[in-house]
C-alpha cells in the first residue's frame, strides 16, 4: 500500500522507485505521466501548468495546453527522456510547487501561477484496475499558495 508522507511542511509522493511507463501528451488537454511500481501498480500525475525540466545547467520549458504560445510539438521532446526512468525523489512543497527527480538526471518542476490546480497526483491510477480496491486511494494537488487533498 502506498502512502503520501510528510517532510517537514512539505509532502513526499509515494512514487520514489517507480518508473515512468506512459506519457500522455496533447495539444488540447493536460499532460499526464503514469508511474508503475515493481508490482505493476500504477499512479497518475496530471500536469495542468507549464513544466520546467532541469538537468545541470540545462533548462527546458514545456508549455501546457493553457499556454498562449502557438503549439509546437518539438517542445514536447524533452519529456520523452523520462520514459523508463525511475523516480529518485519527489517533493510537493507546501506552497503548491512540485518537483520530481528522475534517474535520467532530469528534474521536473511545476510552478503554480494561476488560481487553478496546477497538478494532481492520484494513486491508484484512475480506472485501473477496473473494479479495483479504492480503500487506500491517495490524491494530492497543488495550486497557487498551497496543497489540496
Amino acid at each position: 500500500m502506498k502512502t503520501i508522507t510528510r517532510r517537514g511542511k512539505d509532502t513526499i509522493l509515494p512514487i520514489v522507485g517507480d518508473s515512468v511507463s506512459e506519457l500522455c501528451l496533447s495539444a488540447s488537454r493536460p499532460f499526464a505521466i503514469v508511474f508503475q511500481d515493481a508490482s505493476n501498480e500504477e499512479s497518475h500525475l496530471t500536469l495542468e501548468q507549464d513544466i520546467l525540466l532541469k538537468r545541470g545547467d540545462v533548462e527546458r520549458r514545456v508549455p501546457s495546453y493553457r499556454s498562449n504560445a502557438p503549439f509546437d510539438p518539438s517542445q514536447l521532446s524533452p519529456l520523452l527522456d523520462l520514459l523508463g526512468s525511475m523516480v529518485t525523489d519527489t517533493c510537493a512543497y507546501h506552497d503548491g510547487r512540485l518537483e520530481v527527480t528522475f534517474s535520467c538526471q532530469w528534474s521536473l518542476l511545476v510552478l503554480p501561477i494561476e488560481s487553478y490546480e496546477a497538478w494532481r497526483f492520484q494513486y491508484p491510477r484512475p480506472g485501473r484496475p477496473i473494479g479495483g480496491n479504492l480503500a487506500h486511494a491517495q490524491s494530492l494537488g497543488g495550486y497557487e499558495g498551497g496543497l489540496v487533498g
